[in-house]
Formats: C-alpha cells, structure tokens, sequence
C-alpha cells in the first residue's frame, strides 16, 4: 500500500483518523479489511456525537503491488440531547436510573456513552428489558427514550427429599431410620425501590440445620461496588461431636473503567465455632470444626486475561489474597496470611 488519504474529514484531523484504522502506508492491502476501516470509522464518528456520516474508499492501483486508498467521508452534524424521558419504572427508584446514566441532557449523543448506559442498566439485574431509542429532532438535536420493563421481584423455592440417621451399610435402607430433609429460599429483588437483593436460605435435617442470609446491593454509601452482607448460623451432629458455627461478613466486587480484566474483592469477616456435644478428646476434632473465633480484614486482587473462564485454551488467571486477623471481640484470630496462584494457558499444538 502506498498512501492512505482522507477526504471531506474536517471535525477531526487525518493522524485521529488513522489511528483509528488498518490500513497504513506500510501495511500490506487486502479488500475486506478496507471495508472493515470504514466500519471502524463510522463507529468512531458516533461515538463523537456525530450523526449522519457516509464513508466510501477509492481504491487505485498504482504499480503490481502498490496502491492508493482514499477514503472519501461526508461527514454528518454533531447531536446534542435536548432531552432524556425514562419510562416503564414502577417500583425503582428514579435515582437508582440516573445514577446509571453516561449522558446528560445536553450532552453530545456520544454512542459509546448510550450503549454503557444500556449496559448497566441491565447491570442492575432488576429490568428484563431495557431499550434506547434515539429520536431525531432537527439535524443537531435529538431525544433520548429509555424504556424499562422491571421484571419478577419474587422468587420462591422448596426442597424434600429423605435422610437416613446413621450410613447405611447396605441397599436395604428401610431397615433404618428415614426422616425427611428439606430445603426453602426465598429471594425478594429491588427492595424499596434500591436494586438491592435480599435471600433467605434456610435447610433442616436429622443431622443437620442451616441458614444463610445475603443482602446485594450494586452500591455501597454511593460508591460503584458491588457489595454483600452474608450472615450464616449452622448446627450439625457428627459421629462424635455436635458443632454450631455463626459468622458474618461483608464484602465487595469492584472492576474500574478500562480495566476490566483487573478486579478488587475487599473483605471484612468474623466467625465463631462452638462446640456443643463432645463424646472424645478436643485434639481428635478435626481442624474444621475445632472450636475457633476470628475477626480478620482482607483483599483479593484478580486478573483474568483467559479466553474462555470456563474452558480457557490461551491466556492466563493471577489472584492475590491478603487476610489480617485480629484478636476483636474477645476472638482467638491474631494472623497474617497471603495466598497467591497463576495459571497459563498455552495449547500445545
């Protein structure tokens, strides 16, 4: 390739331009990535609050192997949002939407901006649907629709199934004891109108019984984190001890614009282990469940730069966890302690 030209551009400068493409005076020319350009730079332009713009290339062949691309642009007229109408909210809280908003009425109708919005407006996990739509005014001016539609706010669940009191050591397990085990949750989304989440967990058994409380909320006292408060009470009789454990803890998802592979995990947490019922020596328990109490401090930072979470064949994943224990409210915990793991992907052919 021999020269890249731009034609009609005069919002911004030629270099912008460029940088924004393939196509380059030393790059080798290939039809389907001209095409590709074009559609690099009308993206570009909306997402500069441009709206309108057409953009054809001239391609001339000048020797066996040299050419002359000349992108030709008409460009269209910078949009400025008169005004932004939300609708479809009946339980949400206005300044639960706003607070989701990347533009503001008398911005420019920057794209990017509009789609991040979407984005975390379906981020809240409360709207099963959320549309913008783009209504033009005169060539410089626009409105902005957001139509919501708040899904199910009530989720309910149960379990039965059947437990034996001791293992069985055959096929024939109506010769012993069967009791019944159950199961229940309850989930209630955008509590008072917030986009917070409360669950209630709860499961009941022979052996066992247990509950677990989790309240989610996408903020925390205005700043963008993703925070749980988990509370946790459980009681089980195992062959030779009966233990109870009680805990809380509160903890945090951030990831930063333009960082995305990178993620914080803050963590604040105390726990109590108990035991109720001894028939051997303290020392035989296993660890898990010696009696124990801990108040600890700590922060995870996670990067993940696998193709696939799942089934990653290239990339890598780095994790860090830092967790401070100290000897609170009357607890035993007085540590310190740092996990670290790395993984790489490479296929081997």
């Amino acid at each position: 390739m021999t020269q890249v030209t731009f034609q009609g551009a005069s919002l911004f400068p030629p270099s912008e331009l460029l940088a924004r493409i393939g196509s380059a005076a030393d790059a080798a020319y290939y039809q389907p990535n001209v095409q590709q350009d074009i559609e690099k730079l009308l993206i570009f332009y909306r997402d500069q609050g441009v709206r309108g713009t057409e953009i054809v290339a001239q391609v001339e062949r000048v020797e066996e192997d040299r050419y002359f691309v000349n992108f030709q642009v008409r460009e269209g007229e910078r949009v400025i949002i008169q005004e932004i109408v939300i609708s479809g909210q009946d339980i949400t809280r206005m300044g639960v939407i706003t607070r989701e908003l990347q533009v503001q009425e008398g911005d420019l109708a920057r794209y990017d901006a509009i789609r991040e919005t979407k984005r975390r407006l379906e981020g809240l996990g409360v709207f099963s649907e959320v549309r913008i739509e783009e209504i033009q005014l005169s060539p410089d001016t626009m409105n902005l629709f957001i139509r919501l539609n708040e899904g199910d706010r009530h989720h309910v669940s149960a379990g039965l199934g059947l437990e034996t009191a001791g293992a069985p050591n055959s096929a024939d397990v109506w010769n012993y004891d069967v009791r019944l085990r159950g199961t229940g949750e309850v989930i209630r989304q955008n509590l008072f109108g917030s986009a917070a989440t409360l669950s209630l967990v709860g499961q009941l058994s022979i052996r066992e019984r247990r509950a677990v409380a989790t309240w989610q909320q996408p903020y925390f006292f205005g700043i963008p984190i993703n925070t749980f408060l988990n509370a946790w009470w459980e009681q089980e009789q195992r062959t030779s001890f009966r233990y109870e454990r009680i805990g809380v803890s509160l903890s945090g998802i951030r990831t930063f614009k333009g960082q995305e592979h990178w993620t914080l995990v803050p963590t604040l947490k105390f726990a109590r282990t108990t035991i109720l019922e001894l028939e051997i020596p303290e020392d035989e328990i296993d660890r898990q469940f010696q009696p124990y109490s801990t108040t600890s401090v700590g922060n995870s930072v996670l990067r993940d730069r696998r193709d696939d979470p799942f089934n990653p064949v290239r990339g890598y994943f780095f994790s860090t966890a830092l967790e401070w224990a100290y000897p609170l409210f009357n607890t035993e915990s007085n540590f310190l302690k740092l996990f670290s793991k790395y993984q790489q992907f490479v296929p081997l052919t």
